[in-house]
Formats: C-alpha cells, sequence, structure tokens
C-alpha cells in the first residue's frame, strides 16, 4: 500500500497532523534539558583546603590574609591554589627542635596568629607572620567551595575537584554512553514495537529515574541512574524524529523535522531557567525529572505512525489511523484512494515486512558505503556540537545566559535553515554550515592568541563562538531529517540510530576534550575547526535527498542509492544548462509504476 498516495487525500500537513507533531517534539524540552543538564549539575566554583581552625572560627570567609599564611597562590598569582596548601615544620613539642613536615593543627594556627609568642610549638612567628621554608602538599582536610553561584552542585557535595575533577567529565561521558546504547537498542525497539509504545514507555521510565537520581546518596548511584536516562532519552527522541516525518508530507518534512532542534534549543534556555531558580543540583534534577510529565497527557490522543503499519503489514489499522487523521483534518477516504494506492504499488505485503536488525543495513556495497560515511558524518558534526555545548558554562561571562544564547542560537538556525535546505538541498547546507562553523572556531582561537585578555576580547570570542555554535546546530539537527530521509521505513528507525551512534561516540569524548590540559589549549579547538571545514567535503558524497518521496523497502533504497551516482555525474553536465529540468527521483514498484504524491513534479 502506497502512503503517500492516501497522504495526498489526508492532506500533507493537516491541523491533526501539526497537533501530533507538537505532541510528539513537546518530549525534546525535558530531552534537551537533561543533555545539556552536565553543565549546571556539576558546575564548578572556586575551591581551596580547608582549613579546619580558620574556617571553623571565621565562619568559613577568614581574612584573605590569614588564607595567604597557609594557602599558596595559583599560577596567576591572582587567586589562591584550589588543591594545595603550605606544610609547616613543626615541633612535637615547645622548644623541641625535633621537626616534622605536617599540616598545622589547631594550636599551631592559633598560636601563629596571636602575634604575641615569638616561639610557640617550634613555628617562628613574627607579628602574625609564619617564618621559615614551608613545603607545599595536597589538600589534606577536604575543600572549601565557592557559592557565588550555586548552593550545592556534584562537584562540591562530593569534592570532584583536583585529582578527582576528572570525574564531573566522566559523569558527562556515562550519560552520553547511554546515549549511544539507547541509539542502537532504542532504533531496534521503535521499529519492532511501534514509534508511540516507545516514546510513551521510554517517558515514564525516565520519569521514575530522573526523580531517583536526584536523591543520589552518592556518586556512584548518580552516574548509573544518568547512564539510563540517557539510554532512555536518545531512545524516544530517535522514536520521535522518525515519528514526526512519517505522518506528514515531504513539503512538510523539513519545517516539522527541525523543530526538534527548534524545541531542543527551548530545552537549552528552560534549563537555564530551571538552574536559576534552583541553585541545587538536587532540586534540579528533580524538575527536569518532571518536566517529561506534559507528554503522558498528549500520548493517550496519539495514533501509531500508519506509513509504519502499512509497512509492517498491519493494513486494516493501518487504514483505521487514515480515517481518522482524514476526519479530523475535515476530509473523508473513499474506497477509491485504496484501490488507487494499492495499484500504485503491487509487492505483496510480505516483500515490505523486513528485519529490522542493523545488518539488514550492510547488505550491498552502496548502501555499506553511506552507512560508514553517515557515522562519520555524525561523529565529527557532533564532537563540534557537544563541545561548544558543554562548554557554554565556561565561557566569560554569565552562564546561566551564556547557555540560554546557546539555546536560543539553536532555536533561530533551526528555523532559519529551512528555507535554505529547499532552495539549495540537504547536502549543500550542511557543507555550509560545517564550514561557517569551523572557520568561526578558528578565528576565535585566533583573536584569543592575538589579543591580551580584556572585556572586548573576551566578549568578541563568545559572540564569535555563538556564531559557531548557530552553524553547527543547523548542520547537527538537519542530520535526523538527512539521515530519515535516507533509509527505507523498514530500517529507518535502526539506521538512524546506527548513524548516530558516531555522534555517540563524539559526545562520550566531548567533555574530555572540554578539560584536557595539554599546555597547549589552542590545539583542541584548532583541531575541532578543522575538522568541521573537513567534514563538509564528507557531505559531498552522500546523496541528496530534496524532493524524494519517502523510501519504504530495502530495494527502493538501492535503486536510489544507484540512481543517485549516475546522476551526481550527469549534473555536473547539465545542471548549467536547467537546473530545474531535473526530476524527482520516486521510488519504483515492481511494476515500473511511479509512486506519486501531490507535492512529486512529473
Amino acid at each position: 500500500m502506497d502512503f503517500d498516495i492516501v497522504l495526498s487525500e489526508i492532506g500533507s500537513f493537516g491541523r491533526y497532523q501539526a497537533f501530533l507533531a507538537l505532541a510528539a517534539i513537546w518530549s525534546m524540552i525535558p530531552i534537551g534539558c537533561n543533555i545539556s543538564a552536565v553543565v549546571f549539575l556539576a558546575y564548578e566554583e572556586s575551591s581551596r583546603c580547608f582549613l579546619p581552625t580558620v574556617d571553623v572560627t571565621n565562619g568559613g570567609k577568614p581574612d584573605n590574609d590569614v588564607i595567604a599564611q597557609l594557602i599558596p597562590r595559583d599560577g596567576t598569582g591572582q587567586a589562591f591554589s584550589s588543591c594545595t596548601q603550605y606544610n609547616y615544620g613543626r615541633s612535637v613539642g615547645k622548644n623541641n627542635t625535633n621537626t616534622t613536615a605536617i599540616p598545622p593543627t589547631t594550636a599551631d594556627v592559633a598560636c601563629a596568629f596571636n602575634g604575641t609568642n615569638p616561639l610557640c610549638y617550634g613555628l617562628n612567628v613574627t607579628a602574625g607572620n609564619l617564618t621559615g621554608i614551608p613545603s607545599i602538599t595536597s589538600c589534606s582536610n577536604g575543600y572549601v567551595h565557592g557559592k557565588e553561584t550555586f548552593v550545592e552542585t556534584i562537584a562540591s557535595e562530593w569534592d570532584l575537584v583536583c585529582d578527582k575533577s576528572e570525574l564531573t567529565s566522566l559523569s558527562a561521558s556515562i550519560f552520553c554512553l547511554g546515549m549511544l546504547i539507547g541509539s542502537v537498542i532504542g532504533g531496534s525497539i521503535a521499529d519492532r514495537y511501534g514509534r508511540i509504545p516507545t516514546m510513551v514507555c521510554g517517558t515514564i521510565m525516565n520519569i521514575g529515574i530522573a526523580v531517583a537520581c536526584s536523591f543520589s546518596p552518592n556518586f556512584i548511584v548518580f552516574v548509573i541512574l544518568r547512564f539510563l536516562i540517557g539510554a532512555v532519552a536518545v531512545a524516544i527522541q530517535i522514536a520521535m524524529s522518525v515519528y514526526t516525518v512519517e505522518i506528514i508530507g515531504k513539503r512538510w518534512r523539513p519545517w516539522v523535522g527541525l523543530q526538534v532542534g527548534v524545541f531542543s534549543g527551548l530545552g537549552y534556555m528552560f534549563l537555564s531557567v530551571l538552574a536559576y531558580l534552583s541553585r541545587h543540583w538536587r532540586t534540579l534534577q528533580l524538575m527536569l525529572g518532571l518536566s517529561f510529565i506534559p507528554f503522558l497527557l498528549f500520548a493517550p490522543f496519539m495514533p501509531e505512525s500508519p506509513r509504519y503499519l502499512f509497512a509492517k503489514g498491519e493494513v486494516e489499522k493501518a487504514k483505521e489511523v487514515c480515517r481518522l487523521m482524514a476526519k479530523r483534518n475535515g476530509r473523508t477516504l473513499n474506497e477509491a484512494i485504496w484501490k488507487k494506492a494499492a495499484a500504485s504499488n503491487t509487492r505483496p505485503v510480505t516483500k515490505i515486512v523486513q528485519s529490522s536488525s542493523p545488518i539488514e543495513l550492510c547488505r550491498g556495497i552502496h548502501l555499506s558505503l553511506l552507512l560508514v560515511r553517515m557515522i562519520e558524518l555524525w561523529f565529527i558534526n557532533s564532537l563540534v556540537f557537544f563541545c561548544l555545548a558543554f562548554n557554554a558554562g565556561n565561557w566569560s561571562g554569565n552562564p546561566f545566559l551564556n547557555n540560554c544564547f546557546s539555546g536560543l542560537a539553536e532555536c533561530i538556525a533551526c528555523l532559519m535553515v529551512v528555507p535554505a535546505i529547499n532552495k539549495f538541498g540537504r547536502r549543500a547546507v550542511i557543507m555550509f554550515c560545517l564550514t561557517v562553523a569551523g572557520v568561526f572556531m578558528l578565528i576565535a582561537e585566533t583573536l584569543k592568541a592575538s589579543f591580551p585578555p580584556s572585556e572586548g576580547r573576551d566578549i568578541t570570542g563568545v559572540a564569535l563562538l555563538l556564531v559557531a555554535k548557530f552553524t553547527v546546530s543547523a548542520s547537527f539537527n538537519l542530520m535526523f531529517l538527512y539521515t530519515s530521509e535516507m533509509f527505507p521505513t523498514s530500517v529507518r528507525n535502526t539506521a538512524l540510530g546506527v548513524s548516530s551512534t558516531g555522534g555517540r561516540f563524539a559526545s562520550i569524548i566531548s567533555p574530555f576534550l572540554i578539560q584536557l590540559k595539554t599546555g597547549m589549549d589552542w590545539i583542541i579547538p584548532v583541531t575541532l575547526g578543522l575538522l568541521s571545514i573537513a567534514s563538509a567535503g564528507l557531505a559531498y558524497w552522500c546523496p541528496e535527498t530534496k524532493k524524494v518521496s519517502m523510501l519504504s523497502t530495502m530495494e527502493e533504497a538501492k535503486t536510489f542509492y544507484s540512481s543517485q551516482r549516475r546522476r551526481s555525474s550527469r549534473l555536473k553536465s547539465i545542471s548549467s544548462i536547467n537546473n530545474n529540468n531535473r526530476e524527482d527521483f520516486v521510488p519504483p514498484s515492481t511494476d515500473s509504476t511511479p509512486m506519486l504524491d501531490e507535492e512529486t513534479k512529473i
């Protein structure tokens, strides 16, 4: 059954499909919040060694002159060291010359700063100053964390600083590892059990897991629960992305498909609001879990994708959904439409129902090469995207505003890219966006290296990075639509899941790249900029899906890939004559009758 024929009678994008798409895409707000949540959950403020007597007697806010006697300055000389303290030699008893290098005790500190005794427990004291040459050791009594921005984060509650600072990056990477697992498993589950059941069950699971995460007793439990949130969230995202493009006509697919990016950006902005209001990671995580609830209010009114049902051979159920969609759009389907749809596709149902296993994607050289290219493109695109997104909290200025502007840039990018892809195609826009993102990252790093630190340089640098985030957000979110259009219905979710594993690997390593200190801080951003530019060339070898009807089977996909290879060489010679005369690809049926829909040009 050719669903595109039926869809032309239902309406490519009627009011009911608008409701369904909006209800499904709403789930991207809590998903976007959780993806970027590490920016605030693990936010690191200034810290130093805890000094028992000084911090207790001064309410945790001792005078800087006092601290300077016990804690060295950092490399800049402007702030106290976060991880070290002075270690003075101290006598075992008064006037005892046998000294040992151990941290000052309560008595030592009290003695050192009363300014009266010239000799006290082996410490030479003159006007309140400790004399001699102290050694420097790591903190032995824990840490004092700044509370200017947050009351508590996982970094401050569990002392994830200094030799444990990598654990904050580890928590972000494990969350992204969960997204990787969800990409592979979630796609297959949605192809096997349906789009709506996957979204509903995943939403219920994430509410429970995210709420439980806010009560984590230790870091290990927190990381495990965040891993599960990431796995389930991306399974929801993949099912939702495919569902929205399957229920609408191809003319509207770009507009609706890229709303995923718009709502993801809204999620980043909403996260900034929640973080600003909560100021405690447990309260923030609790609110992130509860933010999934609104989708469940819409779910009972959302039918399964009829395109999916037709592909699975559930024809009667698919017809029932089609009639419902037509009715809600103010239209009526007659029996003639079913005959017309059946006549345009004479393949038996058994030919359409295929395995949803990832192995199906490796059959045939064209399909295998395409899959490899898509994985590589996802990897580089996502590496640049997540490095910019996860690092927004470290940019100069207010972290809440920076994260909010980062989300706003993504929203605007996804709205502005739609006219571009309708005119120039998916592939050309991805190439352009990746090139611009790479160039602006290189300019930002050049600016940083060429001028001394100043407010003007910092503001300009943030503006350049926002432009890079703007363009890479457009290409990153366009990848969901582009990949969904490139593979047939029978393996679409699976293909999107497998292709996006490249992006998930990138998200796993991006937190460590941000934290990596090489002594040459320019290496990582310059490498990312060059990779972004290079990936534009990789995109050139992928097929264009502009004005292409949704593929249904592997046979249609193989024919499409072969025709794209032949067409790419032919278009080079005729595009200068009349680019508008190009025919749109329509997947062939076994009797060579073309599949038509209302937007297809003949």
